[in-house]
Protein backbone atom coordinates (compact mmCIF):
# COMPACT_ATOMS: atom_id res chain seq x y z
CA UNK A 1 0.00 0.00 0.00
CA UNK A 2 0.95 3.37 -0.85
CA UNK A 3 1.63 6.23 1.85
CA UNK A 4 -0.13 8.96 1.76
CA UNK A 5 1.33 11.91 1.93
CA UNK A 6 -0.58 15.04 3.74
CA UNK A 7 -1.31 17.90 1.52
CA UNK A 8 -0.03 20.39 3.79
CA UNK A 9 3.55 18.81 3.61
CA UNK A 10 3.52 17.00 0.37
CA UNK A 11 6.14 19.84 -1.05
CA UNK A 12 9.50 20.74 -0.44
CA UNK A 13 11.00 21.88 2.72
CA UNK A 14 12.13 25.51 1.29
CA UNK A 15 8.15 25.69 0.39
CA UNK A 16 5.93 24.04 3.32
CA UNK A 17 8.49 25.52 6.29
CA UNK A 18 8.87 29.18 4.80
CA UNK A 19 4.89 30.27 5.83
CA UNK A 20 6.22 32.99 8.33
CA UNK A 21 9.08 34.34 6.26
CA UNK A 22 6.10 35.84 3.86
CA UNK A 23 5.44 39.15 3.41
CA UNK A 24 2.23 40.16 4.95
CA UNK A 25 0.99 41.58 1.08
CA UNK A 26 1.61 37.99 0.06
CA UNK A 27 0.43 36.22 2.86
CA UNK A 28 -3.44 37.89 2.42
CA UNK A 29 -2.94 37.04 -1.33
CA UNK A 30 -0.28 35.54 -4.27
CA UNK A 31 -0.69 34.89 -7.91
CA UNK A 32 1.96 32.62 -10.20
CA UNK A 33 2.47 31.96 -13.19
CA UNK A 34 3.83 29.08 -15.27
CA UNK A 35 6.17 29.47 -18.07
CA UNK A 36 8.72 27.68 -19.88
CA UNK A 37 11.59 29.77 -21.49
CA UNK A 38 13.58 27.29 -24.02
CA UNK A 39 12.33 26.65 -27.30
CA UNK A 40 12.05 23.00 -28.24
CA UNK A 41 13.94 23.73 -31.56
CA UNK A 42 17.46 23.82 -28.94
CA UNK A 43 16.95 20.67 -27.10
CA UNK A 44 14.85 18.21 -29.08
CA UNK A 45 16.65 16.70 -32.70
CA UNK A 46 13.35 16.63 -34.48
CA UNK A 47 11.96 20.04 -33.99
CA UNK A 48 12.48 22.73 -35.88
CA UNK A 49 10.59 25.42 -34.43
CA UNK A 50 9.60 26.61 -30.88
CA UNK A 51 5.86 25.15 -30.66
CA UNK A 52 4.77 23.33 -27.20
CA UNK A 53 2.38 21.74 -26.31
CA UNK A 54 0.72 21.59 -22.67
CA UNK A 55 0.07 18.51 -21.02
CA UNK A 56 -0.15 17.46 -17.60
CA UNK A 57 -2.74 20.03 -15.90
CA UNK A 58 -5.31 17.35 -15.56
CA UNK A 59 -3.03 14.54 -13.92
CA UNK A 60 -1.95 16.96 -11.60
CA UNK A 61 -5.19 17.73 -9.99
CA UNK A 62 -6.69 14.48 -10.01
CA UNK A 63 -3.79 13.18 -8.48
CA UNK A 64 -3.35 15.68 -5.60
CA UNK A 65 -6.10 18.16 -5.37
CA UNK A 66 -9.27 16.81 -5.45
CA UNK A 67 -8.65 14.76 -1.60
CA UNK A 68 -10.69 16.92 0.78
CA UNK A 69 -8.49 18.07 3.50
CA UNK A 70 -8.96 16.18 6.50
CA UNK A 71 -8.37 16.99 10.49
CA UNK A 72 -6.32 13.20 10.67
CA UNK A 73 -4.14 14.57 8.06
CA UNK A 74 -3.55 17.78 9.58
CA UNK A 75 -2.14 15.78 13.17
CA UNK A 76 -0.44 13.78 10.90
CA UNK A 77 1.61 16.53 8.78
CA UNK A 78 1.90 18.72 12.18
CA UNK A 79 3.31 15.24 13.83
CA UNK A 80 5.86 15.66 11.42
CA UNK A 81 6.50 18.70 10.99
CA UNK A 82 7.67 19.09 14.91
CA UNK A 83 10.32 16.37 14.33
CA UNK A 84 11.41 17.86 10.91
CA UNK A 85 14.14 20.53 11.49
CA UNK A 86 17.79 19.06 11.63
CA UNK A 87 18.19 21.34 15.39
CA UNK A 88 14.50 22.43 16.54
CA UNK A 89 10.51 22.54 15.09
CA UNK A 90 9.74 23.57 11.77
CA UNK A 91 6.62 25.98 11.99
CA UNK A 92 3.69 24.50 10.92
CA UNK A 93 0.46 26.75 10.34
CA UNK A 94 -2.17 24.22 12.24
CA UNK A 95 -4.71 27.29 12.39
CA UNK A 96 -4.94 27.80 8.91
CA UNK A 97 -5.33 24.12 8.42
CA UNK A 98 -7.88 23.99 10.56
CA UNK A 99 -9.36 26.56 8.97
CA UNK A 100 -9.31 25.00 5.69
CA UNK A 101 -10.33 21.55 6.88
CA UNK A 102 -13.50 23.08 8.88
CA UNK A 103 -14.94 26.14 5.50
CA UNK A 104 -13.69 25.40 2.52
CA UNK A 105 -12.45 21.48 2.58
CA UNK A 106 -10.19 21.66 -0.34
CA UNK A 107 -7.53 23.40 -1.05
CA UNK A 108 -8.55 27.54 -1.61
CA UNK A 109 -6.85 27.88 -4.64
CA UNK A 110 -7.72 28.74 -7.98
CA UNK A 111 -5.51 27.64 -11.40
CA UNK A 112 -6.00 28.88 -14.78
CA UNK A 113 -4.33 27.37 -17.76
CA UNK A 114 -4.44 26.90 -21.63
CA UNK A 115 -6.66 24.21 -22.52
CA UNK A 116 -4.55 21.09 -22.35
CA UNK A 117 -3.21 20.12 -25.85
CA UNK A 118 -3.11 23.62 -26.73
CA UNK A 119 -0.23 24.90 -28.36
CA UNK A 120 1.98 27.68 -26.72
CA UNK A 121 5.84 29.28 -26.93
CA UNK A 122 8.66 30.18 -24.90
CA UNK A 123 7.96 32.56 -22.61
CA UNK A 124 3.97 32.57 -22.69
CA UNK A 125 2.48 32.34 -19.16
CA UNK A 126 0.52 29.15 -19.87
CA UNK A 127 -0.61 28.39 -16.00
CA UNK A 128 -1.91 31.29 -13.25
CA UNK A 129 -2.72 30.03 -9.96
CA UNK A 130 -3.84 32.05 -7.37
CA UNK A 131 -5.38 32.05 -3.76
CA UNK A 132 -8.27 32.71 -2.08
CA UNK A 133 -8.15 35.80 0.09
CA UNK A 134 -5.99 35.35 3.48
CA UNK A 135 -4.31 32.00 1.73
CA UNK A 136 -1.55 33.29 0.07
CA UNK A 137 1.24 31.08 0.98
CA UNK A 138 -0.60 28.17 -0.61
CA UNK A 139 -0.28 29.30 -4.33
CA UNK A 140 3.16 28.27 -3.63
CA UNK A 141 2.84 25.12 -1.74
CA UNK A 142 1.64 23.65 -4.93
CA UNK A 143 4.80 24.78 -7.34
CA UNK A 144 6.85 20.97 -6.91
CA UNK A 145 4.32 18.83 -7.57
CA UNK A 146 2.14 21.27 -10.06
CA UNK A 147 5.77 22.11 -11.97
CA UNK A 148 6.72 18.47 -11.85
CA UNK A 149 3.94 16.88 -13.71
CA UNK A 150 3.26 19.89 -16.01
CA UNK A 151 7.03 19.87 -16.67
CA UNK A 152 7.37 16.72 -18.07
CA UNK A 153 3.95 15.87 -19.72
CA UNK A 154 4.35 19.22 -21.75
CA UNK A 155 7.92 18.11 -22.67
CA UNK A 156 7.01 14.66 -23.62
CA UNK A 157 3.77 16.19 -25.60
CA UNK A 158 6.18 18.49 -26.96
CA UNK A 159 8.48 16.41 -28.53
CA UNK A 160 6.01 13.14 -29.38
CA UNK A 161 4.19 16.18 -31.51
CA UNK A 162 7.42 17.42 -33.18
CA UNK A 163 8.47 13.72 -33.80
CA UNK A 164 4.84 13.12 -35.77
CA UNK A 165 5.29 16.32 -38.01
CA UNK A 166 8.51 15.39 -38.95
CA UNK A 167 7.34 12.11 -39.74
CA UNK A 168 4.25 13.39 -41.24
CA UNK A 169 6.30 15.99 -43.66
CA UNK A 170 8.12 12.49 -44.67
CA UNK A 171 5.19 10.86 -45.50
CA UNK A 172 3.82 13.24 -47.28
CA UNK A 173 7.04 13.83 -49.56
CA UNK A 174 7.05 10.59 -50.47
CA UNK A 175 3.51 10.00 -51.01
CA UNK A 176 2.40 13.52 -52.58
CA UNK A 177 -0.79 11.90 -53.96
CA UNK A 178 -1.98 11.06 -49.88
CA UNK A 179 -4.75 13.58 -48.77
CA UNK A 180 -3.77 14.81 -44.94
CA UNK A 181 -6.16 12.44 -43.12
CA UNK A 182 -4.39 9.43 -45.21
CA UNK A 183 -0.94 10.69 -44.06
CA UNK A 184 -1.86 11.49 -40.27
CA UNK A 185 -3.53 7.84 -40.21
CA UNK A 186 -0.54 6.24 -41.43
CA UNK A 187 2.03 8.01 -39.53
CA UNK A 188 -0.18 7.49 -36.16
CA UNK A 189 0.92 3.79 -36.49
CA UNK A 190 4.87 4.29 -36.84
CA UNK A 191 5.95 4.79 -33.45
CA UNK A 192 4.90 2.21 -30.72
CA UNK A 193 5.81 3.11 -26.97
CA UNK A 194 7.99 0.65 -25.45
CA UNK A 195 8.71 2.79 -22.37
CA UNK A 196 6.34 1.73 -19.53
CA UNK A 197 9.46 -0.12 -17.80
CA UNK A 198 11.66 3.00 -18.41
CA UNK A 199 9.96 4.92 -15.79
CA UNK A 200 7.30 4.37 -12.64
CA UNK A 201 3.87 5.41 -11.14
CA UNK A 202 2.55 8.07 -12.14
CA UNK A 203 5.64 9.63 -14.53
CA UNK A 204 5.09 6.17 -16.41
CA UNK A 205 1.11 6.72 -16.83
CA UNK A 206 1.56 10.87 -17.64
CA UNK A 207 4.02 10.23 -20.49
CA UNK A 208 2.36 7.04 -21.75
CA UNK A 209 -0.53 9.37 -22.00
CA UNK A 210 1.10 12.05 -23.79
CA UNK A 211 2.29 9.49 -26.61
CA UNK A 212 -1.30 8.69 -27.16
CA UNK A 213 -2.32 12.53 -27.70
CA UNK A 214 -0.42 11.67 -31.63
CA UNK A 215 0.35 7.88 -32.01
CA UNK A 216 -2.06 4.84 -31.51
CA UNK A 217 0.17 2.11 -30.42
CA UNK A 218 1.37 1.57 -26.93
CA UNK A 219 2.21 -1.40 -24.57
CA UNK A 220 2.38 0.96 -22.32
CA UNK A 221 -1.17 -0.41 -20.78
CA UNK A 222 -1.68 1.52 -17.50
CA UNK A 223 -1.59 4.73 -20.09
CA UNK A 224 -4.05 3.34 -22.68
CA UNK A 225 -6.42 2.25 -19.53
CA UNK A 226 -6.00 6.02 -18.36
CA UNK A 227 -7.00 7.01 -22.02
CA UNK A 228 -9.99 4.93 -22.37
CA UNK A 229 -11.38 5.96 -18.93
CA UNK A 230 -11.33 9.62 -19.78
CA UNK A 231 -12.26 8.73 -23.38
CA UNK A 232 -10.00 8.67 -25.78
CA UNK A 233 -10.83 8.05 -29.56
CA UNK A 234 -11.59 4.29 -30.46
CA UNK A 235 -8.25 3.34 -32.13
CA UNK A 236 -5.86 4.98 -29.53
CA UNK A 237 -3.93 2.87 -27.26
CA UNK A 238 -3.16 -0.67 -29.34
CA UNK A 239 -0.96 -3.13 -29.45
CA UNK A 240 -0.83 -7.09 -30.74
CA UNK A 241 0.32 -10.28 -29.02
CA UNK A 242 4.30 -10.43 -29.30
CA UNK A 243 7.35 -12.71 -28.02
CA UNK A 244 9.51 -11.62 -25.38
CA UNK A 245 12.88 -13.58 -25.28
CA UNK A 246 11.74 -15.46 -22.18
CA UNK A 247 8.77 -16.86 -24.17
CA UNK A 248 10.49 -18.46 -26.76
CA UNK A 249 13.55 -19.31 -24.36
CA UNK A 250 11.31 -21.34 -22.68
CA UNK A 251 10.32 -23.74 -25.11
CA UNK A 252 12.51 -26.20 -25.72
CA UNK A 253 12.60 -25.49 -29.42
CA UNK A 254 12.45 -22.09 -31.14
CA UNK A 255 10.17 -22.97 -33.96
CA UNK A 256 7.43 -24.24 -31.06
CA UNK A 257 7.33 -20.69 -29.84
CA UNK A 258 6.97 -18.96 -33.53
CA UNK A 259 4.00 -22.02 -33.73
CA UNK A 260 2.17 -21.46 -30.70
CA UNK A 261 1.90 -17.50 -31.27
CA UNK A 262 1.13 -18.28 -34.96
CA UNK A 263 -2.16 -20.43 -34.08
CA UNK A 264 -3.06 -17.86 -31.04
CA UNK A 265 -3.38 -15.08 -33.79
CA UNK A 266 -5.77 -17.21 -35.92
CA UNK A 267 -8.02 -13.90 -34.94
CA UNK A 268 -6.61 -11.02 -34.97
CA UNK A 269 -4.21 -12.03 -37.92
CA UNK A 270 -0.98 -10.34 -37.04
CA UNK A 271 2.24 -10.87 -34.19
CA UNK A 272 5.74 -9.72 -33.19
CA UNK A 273 7.75 -12.42 -33.22
CA UNK A 274 10.91 -11.78 -31.79
CA UNK A 275 13.66 -13.37 -33.79
CA UNK A 276 17.12 -12.73 -31.88
CA UNK A 277 17.17 -15.23 -29.18
CA UNK A 278 20.05 -17.26 -30.96
CA UNK A 279 20.65 -16.83 -34.49
CA UNK A 280 18.73 -13.83 -36.22
CA UNK A 281 18.80 -15.05 -39.79
CA UNK A 282 18.15 -18.57 -39.81
CA UNK A 283 14.96 -17.66 -37.50
CA UNK A 284 14.02 -15.17 -40.33
CA UNK A 285 14.77 -17.01 -43.24
CA UNK A 286 13.80 -20.33 -42.25
CA UNK A 287 11.47 -20.47 -38.99
CA UNK A 288 9.32 -16.78 -39.86
CA UNK A 289 9.50 -17.04 -43.74
CA UNK A 290 7.92 -20.26 -43.58
CA UNK A 291 5.06 -19.47 -41.59
CA UNK A 292 4.59 -15.63 -43.32
CA UNK A 293 4.08 -18.28 -46.86
CA UNK A 294 1.39 -19.35 -45.32
CA UNK A 295 -0.50 -16.07 -46.28
CA UNK A 296 -2.85 -16.01 -43.30
CA UNK A 297 -0.89 -14.30 -40.48
CA UNK A 298 1.22 -11.24 -40.80
CA UNK A 299 4.67 -11.93 -39.27
CA UNK A 300 5.83 -8.61 -37.74
CA UNK A 301 9.57 -9.14 -36.85
CA UNK A 302 11.49 -8.07 -34.41
CA UNK A 303 15.31 -7.87 -33.85
CA UNK A 304 16.52 -6.52 -30.64
CA UNK A 305 20.59 -6.60 -31.02
CA UNK A 306 22.34 -6.08 -33.70
CA UNK A 307 22.65 -3.37 -36.53
CA UNK A 308 19.15 -1.93 -36.53
CA UNK A 309 19.94 -0.74 -40.16
CA UNK A 310 21.28 -4.66 -41.65
CA UNK A 311 18.40 -6.09 -39.54
CA UNK A 312 15.90 -4.17 -41.29
CA UNK A 313 17.30 -4.89 -44.98
CA UNK A 314 17.15 -8.52 -44.32
CA UNK A 315 13.83 -8.73 -43.34
CA UNK A 316 12.58 -6.92 -46.15
CA UNK A 317 15.02 -8.47 -48.71
CA UNK A 318 14.23 -11.80 -47.18
CA UNK A 319 10.05 -11.17 -47.63
CA UNK A 320 10.77 -9.72 -51.25
CA UNK A 321 12.68 -12.91 -51.93
CA UNK A 322 9.44 -15.11 -51.37
CA UNK A 323 7.26 -12.42 -53.48
CA UNK A 324 5.39 -11.09 -49.57
CA UNK A 325 5.19 -7.64 -50.78
CA UNK A 326 2.42 -5.73 -52.60
CA UNK A 327 3.21 -2.46 -54.81
CA UNK A 328 2.42 1.36 -53.76
CA UNK A 329 0.71 3.83 -56.17
CA UNK A 330 4.93 4.73 -57.27
CA UNK A 331 5.14 1.27 -58.34
CA UNK A 332 7.41 0.71 -55.08
CA UNK A 333 7.43 -2.59 -52.72
CA UNK A 334 5.57 -2.30 -49.77
CA UNK A 335 4.93 -4.64 -47.03
CA UNK A 336 2.26 -6.93 -46.89
CA UNK A 337 2.47 -10.67 -45.05
CA UNK A 338 6.00 -9.82 -43.34
CA UNK A 339 7.12 -6.42 -41.68
CA UNK A 340 9.27 -5.27 -39.00
CA UNK A 341 9.63 -4.04 -35.85
CA UNK A 342 12.50 -2.17 -34.96
CA UNK A 343 13.07 -1.23 -30.84
CA UNK A 344 16.82 -1.46 -30.08
CA UNK A 345 16.96 1.75 -28.64
CA UNK A 346 15.56 3.46 -31.10
CA UNK A 347 15.65 7.43 -31.27
CA UNK A 348 15.12 10.01 -33.93
CA UNK A 349 17.99 9.80 -35.84
CA UNK A 350 17.65 5.83 -36.30
CA UNK A 351 14.26 5.57 -37.19
CA UNK A 352 14.83 8.57 -39.79
CA UNK A 353 18.40 6.51 -41.17
CA UNK A 354 15.89 3.52 -41.45
CA UNK A 355 13.43 4.98 -43.53
CA UNK A 356 15.62 6.76 -45.41
CA UNK A 357 17.39 3.96 -46.20
CA UNK A 358 14.50 1.69 -47.56
CA UNK A 359 13.61 4.53 -50.03
CA UNK A 360 16.88 4.81 -51.42
CA UNK A 361 16.86 0.91 -51.85
CA UNK A 362 13.99 1.33 -53.94
CA UNK A 363 10.93 0.71 -51.21
CA UNK A 364 7.76 2.39 -50.17
CA UNK A 365 9.45 3.26 -46.64
CA UNK A 366 6.29 3.82 -44.50
CA UNK A 367 4.71 0.38 -45.81
CA UNK A 368 7.19 -1.75 -44.06
CA UNK A 369 7.06 -1.38 -40.74
CA UNK A 370 7.38 0.62 -37.19
CA UNK A 371 9.31 1.81 -34.20
CA UNK A 372 9.57 0.59 -30.93
CA UNK A 373 10.52 3.52 -28.97
CA UNK A 374 10.96 3.55 -24.82
CA UNK A 375 14.13 5.14 -23.39
CA UNK A 376 14.57 7.90 -26.13
CA UNK A 377 10.85 9.23 -25.49
CA UNK A 378 11.14 8.78 -21.24
CA UNK A 379 15.20 10.11 -20.66
CA UNK A 380 14.63 13.35 -22.98
CA UNK A 381 11.48 14.63 -20.77
CA UNK A 382 12.95 16.28 -17.65
CA UNK A 383 11.75 19.20 -15.45
CA UNK A 384 15.07 21.15 -17.03
CA UNK A 385 14.77 20.13 -21.03
CA UNK A 386 12.29 22.97 -21.41
CA UNK A 387 12.84 25.37 -18.33
CA UNK A 388 9.78 25.51 -16.60
CA UNK A 389 9.71 28.40 -14.33
CA UNK A 390 7.13 29.09 -11.98
CA UNK A 391 7.64 32.63 -10.59
CA UNK A 392 5.62 34.86 -8.48
CA UNK A 393 3.75 37.79 -10.45
CA UNK A 394 1.56 39.77 -8.12
CA UNK A 395 0.78 39.99 -4.22
CA UNK A 396 -1.74 41.48 -2.16
CA UNK A 397 -5.01 43.01 -2.36
CA UNK A 398 -4.30 45.53 -4.96
CA UNK A 399 -2.55 42.79 -6.88
CA UNK A 400 0.72 44.73 -7.09
CA UNK A 401 2.99 43.03 -10.14
CA UNK A 402 6.41 41.96 -9.15
CA UNK A 403 9.01 39.43 -11.26
CA UNK A 404 12.43 38.15 -11.01
CA UNK A 405 14.74 40.57 -12.79
CA UNK A 406 17.72 38.41 -13.48
CA UNK A 407 19.82 38.71 -16.44
CA UNK A 408 20.57 35.52 -18.72
CA UNK A 409 17.36 34.77 -19.57
CA UNK A 410 15.30 33.93 -16.20
CA UNK A 411 13.31 37.00 -15.89
CA UNK A 412 9.97 36.54 -15.04
CA UNK A 413 6.86 38.05 -16.22
CA UNK A 414 5.36 40.96 -13.98
CA UNK A 415 1.44 41.62 -13.18
CA UNK A 416 -1.49 39.86 -14.20
CA UNK A 417 -1.70 39.33 -18.03
CA UNK A 418 -4.03 37.37 -20.85
CA UNK A 419 -2.38 35.25 -22.95
CA UNK A 420 -4.20 36.40 -27.00
CA UNK A 421 -1.82 34.12 -29.05
CA UNK A 422 -3.96 34.02 -32.05
CA UNK A 423 -0.76 32.65 -34.29
CA UNK A 424 -0.32 35.88 -36.28
CA UNK A 425 3.58 36.41 -34.79
CA UNK A 426 2.23 39.44 -32.86
CA UNK A 427 3.38 39.50 -28.94
CA UNK A 428 0.93 37.62 -27.12
CA UNK A 429 1.14 38.21 -23.39
CA UNK A 430 -0.56 41.66 -22.51
CA UNK A 431 -0.99 43.06 -19.63
CA UNK A 432 -4.76 42.77 -17.71
CA UNK A 433 -4.11 46.48 -17.67
CA UNK A 434 -3.05 47.22 -20.69
CA UNK A 435 -4.56 48.60 -24.29
CA UNK A 436 -7.53 46.82 -23.50
CA UNK A 437 -7.41 43.25 -24.63
CA UNK A 438 -10.12 41.64 -22.90
CA UNK A 439 -9.50 37.99 -24.74
CA UNK A 440 -7.43 35.26 -22.37
CA UNK A 441 -6.27 32.23 -23.72
CA UNK A 442 -6.99 30.59 -20.13
CA UNK A 443 -9.42 28.50 -18.45
CA UNK A 444 -10.29 27.65 -15.35
CA UNK A 445 -9.58 24.16 -14.51
CA UNK A 446 -9.70 24.09 -10.66
CA UNK A 447 -11.30 26.16 -8.33
CA UNK A 448 -12.39 26.22 -4.09
CA UNK A 449 -14.10 29.24 -2.94
CA UNK A 450 -16.28 27.24 -0.43
CA UNK A 451 -17.11 25.27 -3.55
CA UNK A 452 -14.79 22.71 -5.67
CA UNK A 453 -14.58 22.96 -9.41
CA UNK A 454 -12.38 21.04 -11.59
CA UNK A 455 -12.79 20.84 -15.11
CA UNK A 456 -11.99 17.35 -16.94
CA UNK A 457 -12.12 17.29 -20.93
CA UNK A 458 -12.36 14.00 -22.80
CA UNK A 459 -9.06 12.29 -24.05
CA UNK A 460 -10.72 12.63 -27.34
CA UNK A 461 -10.96 16.72 -27.16
CA UNK A 462 -7.28 17.00 -25.73
CA UNK A 463 -6.25 14.29 -28.32
CA UNK A 464 -7.74 16.66 -31.30
CA UNK A 465 -6.27 19.92 -30.04
CA UNK A 466 -2.42 18.31 -29.90
CA UNK A 467 -2.51 17.51 -33.38
CA UNK A 468 -4.65 20.39 -35.21
CA UNK A 469 -3.68 23.44 -32.72
CA UNK A 470 -0.35 22.69 -33.64
CA UNK A 471 -0.59 23.12 -37.18
CA UNK A 472 -2.55 26.48 -36.39
CA UNK A 473 0.49 28.09 -36.06
CA UNK A 474 3.33 28.73 -39.03
CA UNK A 475 5.90 31.64 -37.34
CA UNK A 476 9.16 32.77 -36.90
CA UNK A 477 11.32 29.73 -35.60
CA UNK A 478 12.50 31.89 -32.72
CA UNK A 479 9.01 33.07 -31.93
CA UNK A 480 8.83 33.42 -28.61
CA UNK A 481 12.24 33.49 -27.39
CA UNK A 482 14.37 36.71 -26.08
CA UNK A 483 10.28 37.81 -24.96
CA UNK A 484 9.52 38.24 -28.68
CA UNK A 485 5.77 37.24 -27.14
CA UNK A 486 5.71 40.40 -24.91
CA UNK A 487 3.83 43.13 -25.72
CA UNK A 488 4.64 46.45 -25.13
CA UNK A 489 2.76 47.69 -22.14
CA UNK A 490 4.17 44.49 -20.44
CA UNK A 491 8.23 45.03 -21.14
CA UNK A 492 6.99 48.48 -20.15
CA UNK A 493 6.62 47.55 -16.67
CA UNK A 494 9.32 44.80 -16.40
CA UNK A 495 11.06 48.60 -17.31
CA UNK A 496 9.92 50.65 -14.25
CA UNK A 497 10.55 47.32 -11.97
CA UNK A 498 13.72 47.33 -12.83
CA UNK A 499 14.40 50.94 -12.17
CA UNK A 500 12.23 50.57 -9.08
CA UNK A 501 14.80 48.14 -7.47
CA UNK A 502 17.88 49.70 -8.93
CA UNK A 503 18.57 47.01 -11.66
Amino acid sequence: MRIHVPMAINSDAYTVSSEDLESQDCKDWSCYNLTNRYSPRDVFSCADDSRMVMYGISDFIRNYLIDPILKYDIDEAEEFMNRAHIKGVMPFNRKMWDTIARDYKFLPISIRAIPEGSTFFPNEPIIEVNSAYGFGQLAALIEPLLVGMVSLGTARATLTRHLFNKLAQFTQRVHPSWTKKKVYETVSWLIHDFGMRTGVGEESELLGKAHLLCFNGTDSFNAAYQAYKLGCKPETGKSILALAHRIVQGFDNEVDSYENLYQQCSTSKIGSFVADCYDFRNAVSNYLLDLAKRKDVTIVVRPDSGDYLDNVAFIVKTAMSAALYDMDELNRPTGNYMKFISGDSMNYEKIMNTLVALEKDGFDPVGWGLFGVGGWLRNSCTRDILSTAYKLCAKGMQAKPVCKLTEGGKASIPGLTTLNNLGDGKPSVHSVKGDGFDFDGKKLYYSNQLSLYWCQERFSLVQDRAMYDFDRFNLDPNYGLNSSCLSPEVVELQESLKMKYGV
